[in-house]
């Protein structure tokens, strides 16, 4: 199966952040399940370009997420919402909510997603979290239990401390799992297509 991350932080991958060091612990459970895993710093990128022979474009990430299973978005929550990386990923996304699939079906369809979302605001930070879902819910993509993980113990403050990094570990632990879980479901069982292709 076929994983991709991504990282929605404002920051570049030179800088540490909540989101990087979070989205490790979930490849590590990706690896240790032999998932084939992309993983991809957002703000490294220009997300304005569609050309597939650039890595530095859109067009590139955008091939690894068509041939993906599952996909996990990691963000920084700004005043309760998903980052400005974020919205533009979201809107990118939106651009091929009318493109098929193999059988006909949303281009997302058979996709599961998952959702990091870090901040110093516990509010703030689920409530970028369950934006960022309900928005990849609209899209196709498949959400199962536990599919998202938020709160201040996520926040780059509270990386000191053992027990924000064993519970919040934990938390990543069961939504990776789960994704993984719900891929493998779909992977035998995919969505029937009676009454779910797309309009012409």
């Amino acid at each position: 199966m076929n994983g991709v991350l991504l990282n929605c932080s404002t920051s570049k991958s030179s800088d540490s952040s909540a989101e990087e060091k979070w989205l490790t612990v979930s490849a590590r459970i990706f690896h240790s399940e032999q998932v084939d895993l992309h993983r991809f710093h957002l703000s490294d990128y220009d997300l304005t370009s569609d050309y597939t022979n650039e890595r530095e474009g859109w067009g590139y990430i955008f091939g690894k997420i068509k041939a993906a299973d599952m996909i996990i978005f990691a963000t920084s929550a700004d005043e309760g919402k998903i980052n400005s990386v974020a919205s533009q990923l979201v809107k990118r996304l939106h651009t091929h909510q009318n493109t098929p699939n193999q059988k006909g079906q949303s281009l997302f369809y058979n996709k599961i997603g998952g959702v990091i979302a870090s901040g110093n605001n516990e509010n703030e930070s689920c409530s970028a979290s369950q934006s960022f879902l309900y928005h990849i819910s609209l899209l196709g993509f498949t959400i199962p239990p536990h599919a998202n993980v938020c709160g201040e113990k996520l926040s780059s403050q509270a990386h000191e401390s053992q027990n924000h990094y064993t519970t919040a570990s934990q938390q990543i632990e069961r939504m990776t799992y789960n994704v993984i879980h719900f891929a493998e479901i779909l992977k035998f069982h995919p969505i029937p297509v009676i009454g779910n292709t797309l309009k012409k």
